[in-house]
């Protein structure tokens, strides 16, 4: 018996493919339900709070406890977005490297409606970070993109361990990227785009990074990172080994992972995951394929974009814990190993799960966008 639990213990503690199931508990039971919850985000010196944005345009200020009681509106930019579409709205936050010292964070949303759709990120500030209280509503828009449909418009934005401002934009949306903006080098959309907030070049309100792969060609937009891609939904920094990890929305049959490297076109239209989604097209030359894959065909439909995780639990060190949208299943992808393991399974009740989050202590929280409810992840 005792050599047993030895062998057992030992299989947890160093096989990678051994992980512990999971559930979800409330993670503010006294606290009503948030408006559409898709951000959970922290903010340099101030880990005690988490910011949670609202698809309609509110973000507030809520102690990082679960014996948390009040919520505080940080920003109100219900005005601001655009709301008739399902993929529209406040879709992203990010706070600057230094906020301590300058107060600045910045916003992915959409404005306007229809033919008139637009994306932009954008530039706030506050005027004493110890104390977030906003210091004008007037933001500084650094880039703007025009939405030819209404879906696909991304949103995820994240700073780099290099001090660089990455975010995302969809293929401009419909279906099967019909204009093939991905592939088009000559514009942001299927992109994910990297700039420099603290420069500003030939007039612009931001920096290109001089590392940046296309920087040199003439035919490409500077900004551009990484290409080939359909609608990242939600993408984060391992904090241990600075890689880019995102989800990659699929079309009609496989949801993708990805690590973002610069320069990499991960495929798509040509490609949907490792798959060609119109064989009749000739497939796009020197692609990088994702890390992992999974089917559509068990319910699955729409892959959120993780987080690695760092946190307590030892048979979940490392790996890569997301989840997806439509059926509320989550899994941990094992990045030495590219094993992958269900730790959740969908529940009677739809949990729509919008975004991925760390807790002070580095535990996963998450959104569960139509109820509204923030979970805690546990073993």
């Amino acid at each position: 018996m005792k050599l047993t639990i030895k062998i057992l213990l030992f299989n947890l503690l160093t096989c990678s493919t051994v992980f512990s199931q999971a559930k979800l508990e409330n993670y503010w039971p006294k606290l009503a339900p948030f408006d559409f919850p898709l951000g959970l985000v922290k903010a340099p010196g101030l880990n005690q709070f988490q910011f949670v944005l609202e698809q309609r345009g509110n973000i507030y200020l809520v102690e990082d406890n679960q014996n948390a009681a009040k919520r505080t509106l940080f920003l109100n930019w219900s005005d601001k977005v655009s709301k008739t579409s399902n993929e529209t709205g406040l879709l992203g936050m990010a706070f600057h490297p230094d906020f301590q010292k300058n107060g600045r964070f910045f916003i992915s949303y959409t404005a306007g409606e229809g033919k008139n759709l637009i994306s932009h990120i954008a530039e706030l500030t506050v005027s004493d970070p110890a104390k977030p209280k906003l210091e004008s509503e007037e933001p500084k828009i650094l880039i703007s993109q025009p939405q030819p449909y209404t879906n696909h418009n991304g949103g995820a934005i994240q700073f780099g361990p290099d001090g660089y401002l990455y975010f995302s934009w969809g293929d401009g949306g419909s279906g099967g990227d019909p204009q093939n903006n991905s592939q088009n080098l000559n514009t942001w959309l299927g992109k994910i785009l990297r700039i420099d907030v603290d420069k500003n070049d030939k007039g612009q309100l931001y920096g290109i990074p001089k590392s940046n792969p296309f920087i040199n060609n003439p035919q490409a937009k500077p900004e551009i990172y990484a290409y080939g891609l359909r609608n990242v939904w939600q993408m984060s920094f391992d904090p241990k080994t600075g890689k880019l990890w995102a989800g990659d929305v699929g079309q009609n049959a496989f949801e993708e992972i990805d690590i973002i490297e610069a320069g990499k076109n991960y495929g798509w239209r040509g490609l949907e995951a490792k798959s060609a989604f119109k064989p009749t097209e000739a497939r796009p030359t020197e692609t990088e394929l994702p890390v992992y894959n999974y089917s559509q065909k068990d319910g699955d439909k729409s892959i959120t974009g993780g987080i690695v995780y760092h946190g307590k639990h030892e048979s979940w060190q490392n790996g890569y814990i997301y989840g997806d949208f439509i059926s509320g299943r989550i899994w941990i992808f094992n990045p030495e190993t590219k094993k992958n393991a269900l730790i959740f399974d969908k529940q009677e009740k739809q949990i729509l799960i919008s975004s991925f989050g760390t807790t002070a202590d580095g535990e996963i929280i998450l959104s569960s966008h139509e109820e509204g409810k923030i979970y805690k992840l546990v073993p």
